[in-house]
């Protein structure tokens, strides 16, 4: 997280907002921010959502899987990405992401699912 500047903003439980910071060094060979750098940040985007839903404890959530689609392209300046749990059960978690750039253009959009550890279900509700 540190090497792609990340920033988490905790909207409410369940809702975040993650900012990774424009660095040349996160480009591909064309000039634009390479796609594994809007996967890092969808996957950890949707992940705090379900961590700001259930809390910390000692068993954290994992990620079982995330869909990424990339819609279009950045250059040269800071995305965010605006996630939402959508289902926090006993032993999955469903989330939602959207990724923007900061001037508002929508580049990725994606799910992720999470596996909820037995410690940690009997905090949150099972809906």
């Amino acid at each position: 997280h540190r090497h792609l500047g990340l920033e988490l903003e905790v909207l409410e439980p369940g809702k975040v907002k993650v900012w990774a910071r424009y660095k040349p060094e996160l480009e591909q060979g064309m000039g634009m921010l390479h796609g594994g750098v809007f996967a890092c940040v969808l996957d950890s985007a949707t992940y705090y959502a379900a961590l700001s839903h259930y809390g910390l404890v000692d068993k954290l959530p994992l990620t079982q899987e995330y869909k990424i689609n990339l819609l279009s392209t950045a250059r040269q300046e800071d995305i965010y990405a605006l996630a939402q749990l959508l289902r926090a059960g006993r032993t999955v978690a469903v989330a939602e992401a959207k990724l923007y750039t900061a001037t508002g253009k929508l580049v990725a959009a994606g799910m992720a699912s999470f596996l909820i550890p037995p410690e940690r279900s009997a905090q949150g509700p099972d809906t």
